[in-house]
């Protein structure tokens, strides 16, 4: 087959019109923002009314350690019932010593928190007691009924 421009030229010619038509692709930031958004999107149903800012700005912080978008809009309404989404919350209801977003148990903590595989980490540590709370779910017999409240967050 004949071509009336040489192969090489027409490729190269192809390629410098390509080259200048350019299209605005997503960065990895951009798209991972766009998932977190949908993500809150999709729980702010489950949340407790009033909780709702509160509760979603740990919505990064729970996707990096559940492995679903399910298992992201459970653990979020978990925190809207146990703390209302405030890492600091301390509730002594009968003498449980619960503490944190997720509401962990202080006689519990130094064991789960060494299984979860972090060590000496600080119960007021957001990110030590997604990981703790993460480790129940996939990791221990209970799931997530270590909450009393999971079955609001079927």
């Amino acid at each position: 087959m004949n071509f009336p421009f040489p192969l090489p030229w027409l490729i190269a010619a192809l390629l410098a019109l390509l080259g200048s038509w350019t299209v605005d692709l997503p960065t990895a930031e951009q798209i991972h923002k766009h998932r977190l958004e949908q993500l809150a999107e999709r729980a702010r149903p489950h949340i407790k009314r009033g909780h709702e800012e509160r509760v979603l700005q740990w919505v990064e912080v729970v996707e990096r350690h559940f492995d679903t978008d399910r298992d992201v809009v459970r653990a979020l309404c978990i925190i809207s019932y146990e703390s209302g989404g405030n890492e600091n919350a301390n509730r002594d209801r009968s003498n449980r010593n619960a503490k944190g977003m997720w509401q962990h148990l202080a006689r519990y903590w130094e064991g789960r928190s060494r299984n979860a595989g972090v060590p000496g980490a600080s119960m007021w540590d957001v990110e030590a007691q997604t990981i703790v709370a993460a480790h129940l779910v996939y990791n221990t017999r209970g799931s997530w009924q270590h909450w009393v409240v999971w079955r609001n967050c079927l």
